[in-house]
């Protein structure tokens, strides 16, 4: 399993993919990968993270239908560690993280099938290979390259109504930055220059508040 995400923040997108890898052999091939699930990641939060979040979520969802174990490599570590403190026990969900929705789906099916119902195994994204390479590490080097160009095809499974309104936010958001930078240099181009105008300019000591005089209350006769 794995993502593929832009890395432009303001308008980036992201997809994900899910695919299914053989028994090891000490002659792994891409072609014997096979793809199960893949496509855009839904919602208006779109980072890599949360693309491999869903893509163990859909897994899971797979795992939990079909009444069958598994093992998943990912090549997110801070999915795979903050799975096992959730899983473990050891950290509360937090119902205002960014991400609870699927945390919470992804605990309830933990929780429903047991915890031996998935396996989760990290293993190095993006790593160049060779036939020095351990047999183990190489296969699964191998098949996360395939999952990975997966998610990239994903990410553009989007109709045209989706890449003309992304390129008129794009749009905007070049001409918003521009305009926003122009008027931060004007701002401190007037600061300067007010700095510069009054720096030779005495400065008078501010006036002393006048002196508050006592009050005394009578009671008595005089």
């Amino acid at each position: 399993m794995d993502f593929a995400c832009g890395y432009i923040l303001q308008y980036r997108v992201a997809a994900w993919g899910l695919t299914f890898a053989p028994s090891l052999r000490l002659d792994p091939v891409a072609s014997d990968s096979q793809v199960v699930a893949a496509g855009p990641l839904p919602g208006i939060t779109q980072t890599a993270y949360r693309a491999e979040l869903y893509a163990v979520m859909v897994a899971l969802k797979l795992l939990e239908q079909w009444g069958r174990k598994g093992i998943l490599w990912i090549d997110c570590q801070s999915v795979l560690d903050r799975y096992h403190l959730y899983i473990g026990g050891r950290k509360r969900l937090n119902p205002n993280g960014p991400h609870h929705d699927l945390w919470v789906e992804i605990c309830r099916i933990v929780h429903s099938c047991g915890s031996d119902i998935v396996q989760l195994v990290k293993v190095s994204a993006h790593q160049v290979w060779d036939h020095e390479t351990p047999a183990v590490l190489r296969w699964a080097m191998i098949h996360n390259g395939c999952v990975d160009r997966v998610a990239r095809l994903a990410n553009q499974l989007r109709g045209e109504d989706f890449w003309s309104l992304w390129q008129l936010h794009s749009a905007m958001v070049h001409r918003v930055q521009f305009v926003s930078s122009r008027i931060q240099s004007h701002q401190i181009e007037v600061c300067r220059k007010w700095s510069a105008g009054v720096k030779d300019t005495p400065i008078l000591a501010a006036p002393r508040p006048p002196r508050q005089g006592r009050v005394f209350l009578w009671y008595g006769r005089m």
